[in-house]
Formats: C-alpha cells, structure tokens, sequence
C-alpha cells in the first residue's frame, strides 16, 4: 500500500523509509538538472555569478534525502550524476572540435564526480548523525580537491567558488588557503542554509550559518589585498588570431602571412612605449627557438619550400628553416624592447641531411624565452604540467602503444610527443632601468594553483614579480565561453599569490589582472582601431603592478584541500562503526 509523501508529494513503497525506485529517480535526477543548470548559470558566458550562493544547494537536498535512507546512496548518486550531465556537456561543448569521441566521455566522468560528491555526503549524513552545516563542506571540498587536483593529474575546472572572483572581498580567503578555503567556506554556507530550513534543526542551523558567515568575513578582512605591489610597468601584449586546425596543420604559406601580421602588431606595440612586449603560447612560425637547434639547421642549411605567388613571379620559393627566428632578433634589435614570445623548445637538437633530411632531438617542450639585445637568453622556461588529455594522456602515457591507438581512434591528427619541464625557471627581463622577474605559466598550467605558487613562491621568499600567462586559446574554437572562464581561473592565481598578471592569449582574452584578482584591462586594439576581446587580433597595452606581499597560500599551499580529503576519507572509515545494521550503502 502506498501513501503520500507529506513533504516531497512522492510515492513510498511497501518497504518502510523508501521512496519508490521511479519517484526517486526523477526527484534525484531534477535535483542533479537543478544543480547543473545553476552552475552553468553562474560561469561565463552567463555570467550570474551571485546565483553561486545557490548553486550546491540542490546537492546539499539531494545528499539529505538519500542520508534519510529513501534510497541507497550508489543508486542515489547516479541518478543525480545523470541529471548533472547536462550541464556539464553545455560547459564541454567545445571539446567536439578537437575529440568528438572524447566529448561524452569526459561530460560523463565530470557528472560522475557530482554524484561521487553527492554520496559521501549522503552516506556522512545518513552514518554520522552530523549536521548538513558541517559533513557538507567536508565532502563537498574533499571531492572537488580529488577532482581538481588528484585523480588524472587533476582538472580544477568548473569549480563552484570559481564565479566569486567576481567580488573581490568573497574571493579574499584565497590568499589565506587557496580557492579550495573558498569552496569550504561556500559548502559550509549552503549546508547551514538547508539545516535552517528543516524544523528540527533549525536552532543548529541558525548557528552554523552565523559562525560559518562569521568566518567568511573575518579570513576576507585578514586575506585583504593590502595594495603591497610596488612599482608600475608598463606592458605590452600582442593577441594574435590563429585558429587552431591553423595551428595543428599549417603550411609554410600560411605562416608566412601570419608572421606580417604578427611583425606588424609587435611595431604597433612598441608605438606606445611598454617596458616589454608579450606574445602567447607556442606563436612563433619555425621548427625552434632554441639556439643550438637554429645553429644545428644554419649548419646544414635547411630551407622550407612553398609554391610561387602568380601574383609575385620574383617572390623567391624557398625559405630558410631559421627565417622566422632570425627575423624576430632582427625586429626585437631594431625596436630596442624586450619580448617574451611563446616556441617550442629541445634539447639535444640534432639535423642530418643526406638523401633525406633527418631532425631528431632528446626531449620537446612548451616554452617560453625572452629575446633581448637581438640574442635569446640562455634562461628557457620549460612547461611544468602538461595539459591532461591535451598534450599527455595520465596514466595511460606510459604505455606508448596504448596512447597511439586511443589517438588514432580518437583524437586523430594529435601527438602527444611533449616532455614536462623540471625547474620553475624566472625569466629576468630588462624593464628600463631595472629588470623584472616573470614567471610564465603555459596555457592550462595557470588553473593549476600549486605550479603557479611554486613559480613565484620558494620557501615563503618571493622569487618572482609579476605572472605572464601564455596561452593558446584557440582550442575552444567558436566558444567564447570557454575563453571567459580560462581567465576567470586564472584570476585565483593573482589572489592566492597576491601577484598581478598579464594574459597574452591567442584567440583572447588577453587581460591584465591586479593582485587582488580584478580586471583592469581586458581585450585588444583592434587593426581598424575598434575592440574585442574574443576571435581577434591586436594590442593590449597597460600598466603592471610589481612584486607584492608573501601570502600565506605562498607558505602552506593547498593545506585545506588535503586536509579536507583526509578527514573525509576518515570519516567515511570511522563511519562504519555507526552504520544501522540492515542499512543499505
């Protein structure tokens, strides 16, 4: 015999404390739809950021209902997990252009990881006894750290806390513990919000909401932005427009247009005076930068051919492998400024030319390098932590076999044949009179937190002044909105590290971001003399603060995820000795 729910309208079945497995369902799964749509909400290119203070509270409901017992906590988390998808294919759409087979599966694995965060809270919950106010930030934070920065070398995207850099004094405890501080102190508020609402615990509620607001102001009042950057410089950056199938499988043709074009931007720069000029990731034409690799292709005399112009008979149909590097030294000595420019960098370059010719090297990497005085400088920063899925495959790079048929089945066309670098190299460069110390995080590193604090941070001493972030956003294509929230990430690094930084990114947004995580000039000059920010070249000029205080994120890094995922993984242990017998996991 059934009767009605006084409280959710739903069926119960014949077993005392159970919802019927299809009112379950559709309740958990428009729970998960609900979650989903109000997080897509609250990041670009929506933007509603406020809607952050509700965007758990679907998931705080969902982990009560199954830790009441209505329904088995693996069961309760799928169908949750599958009302979340949604959303997190929305937020991935721009994956189909690069791995139309690798979309779903990681839409899925995303959505899983909603549901995993939804089940230890459930089971806490249902085990522990203890108050929404306090398992939910517990679980909450474990599982996002587990997922932002443990499992498949961590993919910190999508965050919920992320839409509150866009009010500086909510994001301010990141300078004390990171933004994972902030996502706790956001779980915590949306676990007290629901224990408020539920008659019998509504005194509790009442004073874990007020001690957990409490909190928040007071870690936004001690991790203030006290204004401790010193000196102002003046920055230029060249945003270039080179889609990425471009990018992937260019001709020398083609490279040859876009070097006018990125010549002519670097000259518009140096026209407003900046103490250095900046280009994105990996934007230079050419096999290399790396000096002994350029010594290695003049020696044997290496050239590119490409097919006469009708429209130019004397345009010559050969051009030398070492062009567009010694063509940037000459431009670089007749502006007089210092760039910073995105190239692949090797070791070990090796050129043999025979019958055929033969280029062979020890290791390939991301990287950036200053030129200056018309030579490259001996320091080259060598990306730390490869993108996941996008220039290594975890775990499963270690089997090359494996990753070349997962490649050819699914990403075609891709080599993942980079090398991870090994040092955080600062790059000094000359800024006047005086010289400036950059640390230059490439593309999906700058979401990373603990290789950006290792960059400008060693032993709680400041080794850097200033972030340069170069990246190559074509990847995301036509979706702008994948551009917006890589430079809203990125903003967490300039609040944790107390540190401004300039954005120079192929496709946009290029920005430059103070310390305390504000934007204070985002988007290019255009060629016509317009704006924009996304699917445009241009330049980007303005103002840098340099150097800053010594935070305490820079001295303890991510103590508060890792402490939240130990006490969780003790809970969910020391939970057992209070499960019900006969309760259902």
């Amino acid at each position: 015999m059934t009767t009605q729910s006084d409280e959710l309208g739903e069926r119960r079945d014949a077993t005392p404390g159970r919802w019927s497995s299809p009112d379950a369902a559709r309740a958990l799964v428009l729970l998960g739809l609900g979650h989903g749509v109000l997080l897509a909400l609250t990041l670009p290119p929506v933007g509603l950021w406020w809607l952050t203070f509700v965007a758990l509270v679907p998931g705080v409901i969902a982990a009560e209902r199954i830790g009441a017992g209505r329904v088995p906590a693996w069961r309760g988390a799928a169908w949750f997990a599958l009302g979340a998808l949604p959303a997190w294919a929305y937020l991935h759409v721009w994956i189909m252009n690069i791995s139309a087979l690798g979309f779903v599966p990681l839409a899925v694995l995303m959505a899983t990881y909603s549901g995993v965060g939804v089940w230890v809270m459930g089971l806490l919950h249902r085990r522990m006894r203890l108050s929404l106010g306090v398992i939910v930030p517990l679980a909450w934070t474990a599982s996002e750290f587990l997922r932002g920065e443990v499992l498949w070398d961590g993919y910190p995207w999508g965050l919920a806390s992320h839409p509150l850099i866009e009010w500086a004094w909510a994001a301010n405890p990141a300078s004390i513990g990171g933004q994972y501080l902030v996502l706790l102190l956001l779980a915590g508020v949306s676990g007290a919000m629901i224990d408020l609402a539920r008659a019998p615990s509504r005194r509790v509620g009442v004073g874990l909401l007020a001690g957990w607001v409490v909190a928040w102001i007071g870690l936004a009042w001690l991790g203030r932005d006290t204004g401790g950057a010193g000196t102002m410089v003046r920055v230029a950056v060249v945003q270039t427009n080179v889609p990425q199938d471009n990018k992937t499988n260019s001709t020398i043709e083609r490279e040859v247009k876009d070097w006018q074009r990125f010549e002519a931007m670097t000259v518009e720069a140096a026209g407003h005076s900046p103490a250095f000029i900046v280009w994105p990731e990996t934007m230079l034409p050419g096999p290399t930068l790396d000096p002994a690799g350029l010594k290695a292709l003049a020696e044997e005399g290496i050239f590119f051919n490409f097919a006469p112009d009708p429209a130019n008979p004397s345009q010559p149909t050969r051009l030398m492998a070492t062009a567009f590097a010694d063509r940037l030294l000459d431009v670089q000595e007749e502006l007089g400024l210092p760039l910073v420019v995105g190239a692949l960098g090797h070791d070990g370059y090796r050129v043999s030319s025979g019958e055929r010719v033969e280029i062979e090297w020890d290791a390939r990497y991301n990287s950036a390098y200053v030129v200056d005085g018309g030579r490259i400088s001996r320091e080259r920063y060598d990306k730390l932590r490869l993108t996941p899925f996008g220039e290594v495959m975890p775990y499963i790079s270690k089997w090359p076999w494996l990753e070349r048929q997962l490649l050819s089945f699914g990403a075609r066309g891709m080599s993942f044949d980079l090398a991870a670098g090994t040092t955080p190299t600062v790059l000094p460069v000359r800024a006047g009179d005086g010289v400036v110390r950059v640390v230059t995080p490439i593309c999906f590193e700058v979401t990373t937190a603990w290789v950006c604090r290792r960059l400008v941070f060693e032993g709680g001493t400041r080794r850097a002044d200033v972030i340069v972030n170069l990246t190559n956003d074509g990847w995301f294509s036509w979706w702008d909105g994948g551009r917006e929230q890589h430079l809203q990430i990125a903003r967490w690094r300039c609040v944790e590290l107390r540190t401004w930084m300039v954005r120079a990114a192929n496709t946009g947004v290029s920005a430059i971001v103070d310390a305390g995580g504000r934007v204070v000039r985002a988007g290019v000059v255009t060629n016509g003399g317009g704006a924009g920010r996304c699917r445009v070249d241009g330049v980007l000029v303005g103002d840098v603060g340099v150097g800053g205080p010594v935070t305490v994120y820079a001295r303890v890094g991510d103590s508060v995820g890792w402490m939240m995922l130990a006490l969780t993984g003790l809970g969910l242990a020391a939970s057992r000795w209070w499960r019900r017998p006969g309760e259902a996991a």
